[in-house]
């Protein structure tokens, strides 16, 4: 009867913390008085960087067969060059052949991808280990074919379930399945087999399609335990007895919530604006030609996106989709990148001509309030901010509503003094009254500026 260890989601950044919920399980691996493999069934480092997955394979048992499986966070040039670092063949469809059992491992993830689909390499690796042999089979991938019953992790499950299932019922070798990904414990038939998931390692989902946040990063690490015996699996999860003293990447557990306070908002938005840069390039062109409305306007457009985001990221599924997807963080990202660099240009264009014709009264810039608007809307990090930091810091149970309308009350606050202040003093220095060249510098300097931010809201997301 062979015994099977099932991991999953250990979620590895490096931090001393999350190697200690790992471990913790390990040391539950090493008490069972029968243990034959290890199965870890994905999301193996949090960001797919090498130094996640040295971390991750000094960690493992030496002394155990063990299969380990790609899941959407792991990367797959990273993940391969450390498997064959250690000694396994670097293919992300694997397998492992124990008496009595074969588990056959496919790989689910696409890079940079919060869904799951078993491509035709996936599909054909399983059918060619299908056709070798006789023993029972158990499949093993990071996303789950079936759904669980929460409204965000359901819209990220494994994509083309039919493809498995005609995989499934197309051998009766296959007698169970193991998954991971959703970071709970799962039971379920899926085409006609028992499926198993394991408990996540660095935090548990939360139930009730709670998004705020999603899970629980201070709950206990856990397993699953099966036990093979000739068509039947038995299956017990364990949760790690020990971990009272763990805490989330150094953070206690928490105590009980109370309504955050204006002053917290305040702390957590200012270095949004403070630092963002983007609003105070787009006035400086404006203010240096006389325009004295032109902080007024960026500062109506980019109050008017503040409001938006707040409206829509409390809709709890809006905003943890965007911060979600890669593909709308991408999209994001690029239109936020084309606008400054939209941008850009005409400051460009702007410092040309006060170099060629001269200081010249220029006719204030109307559209404003559009650039600025359309600035913010699209910003990644503004999008993050409302949706994914504020969250975690409004306790739903105080009015969670009222809450983003503080945020964005003190936002809109603090940008309007930011944005006043800077086109006041922009248009009263002297040299930019009188020169054409320093004029023309500083122009210059804005398009640097909103082409350097543009670009690099398009690099983080490619």
């Amino acid at each position: 009867m062979p015994v099977i260890a099932h991991l999953s989601d250990p979620h590895l950044n490096t931090s001393q913390a999350r190697l200690d919920h790992l471990r913790a399980v390990l040391r539950e691996c090493a008490a069972l008085p029968v243990l034959d493999a290890v199965v870890m069934t994905g999301d193996l480092a949090d960001h797919g960087d090498p130094e996640e997955y040295a971390q991750l394979f000094a960690a493992l048992p030496q002394d155990l067969p063990t299969l380990v499986l790609a899941g959407n966070h792991d990367l797959t040039g990273p993940l391969q060059a450390a498997l064959s670092d250690h000694g396994a063949a670097p293919d992300l469809n694997a397998a492992l052949q124990l008496p009595g059992i074969h588990v056959i491992g496919l790989d689910s993830h696409l890079d940079g991808n919060d869904e799951g689909v078993l491509d035709e390499h996936a599909l054909d690796y399983a059918r060619d280990q299908l056709a070798q042999g006789e023993e029972p089979v158990v499949l093993a991938m990071h996303h789950p074919p079936v759904p669980v019953g929460h409204s965000l992790m359901d819209r990220f499950g494994l994509q083309n379930p039919a493809d498995l299932a005609a995989l499934v019922e197309g051998s009766d070798r296959v007698i169970g399945i193991f998954t991971g990904h959703v970071h709970t414990a799962l039971a379920a038939t899926f085409a006609g087999v028992p499926l198993a998931g394991a408990p996540g390692i660095v935090s548990t989902m939360r139930l009730g399609s709670r998004t705020d946040p999603v899970s629980d990063a201070t709950a206990t690490p856990g397993l699953a335990v099966h036990t093979i015996e000739g068509r039947s699996i038995r299956t017990a999860r364990i949760v790690e007895s020990s971990s009272s003293a763990l805490v989330s990447d150094g953070v206690p557990p928490p105590q009980p919530q109370r309504p955050v306070s204006l002053g917290l908002i305040a702390l957590t938005l200012l270095p949004f604006v403070v630092t963002s840069g983007t609003s105070f390039t787009i006035i400086v062109g404006a203010a240096v030609d006389g325009d004295r409305r032109a902080s007024l306007r960026v500062w109506a457009g980019t109050a008017l996106g503040i409001a938006l985001i707040a409206v829509v990221a409390a809709f709890r599924s809006v905003g943890d989709y965007v911060a979600g997807s890669q593909t709308a963080r991408t999209v994001f990202g690029v239109l936020s990148g084309a606008v400054l660099i939209g941008l850009a240009a005409g400051a460009g264009l702007r410092a040309r001509t006060v170099l060629t014709d001269g200081i010249t009264e220029a006719r204030p810039q109307q559209r404003l309030v559009l650039w600025a608007f359309l600035a913010l809307i699209t910003n990644v990090k503004a999008l993050s901010l409302y949706g994914v930091v504020l969250p975690t810091a409004i306790d739903p149970g105080s009015g969670s509503a009222a809450g983003y309308a503080w945020a964005a009350a003190v936002n809109i606050a603090v940008l309007l003094a930011w944005l006043t202040l800077v086109g006041t003093l922009v248009p009263r220095t002297p040299a930019l009254r009188s020169s054409a060249r320093a004029r023309a510098a500083l122009f210059a300097a804005a398009a640097l500026a909103l082409a350097a931010l543009g670009l690099r809201s398009i690099i983080d997301v490619l």
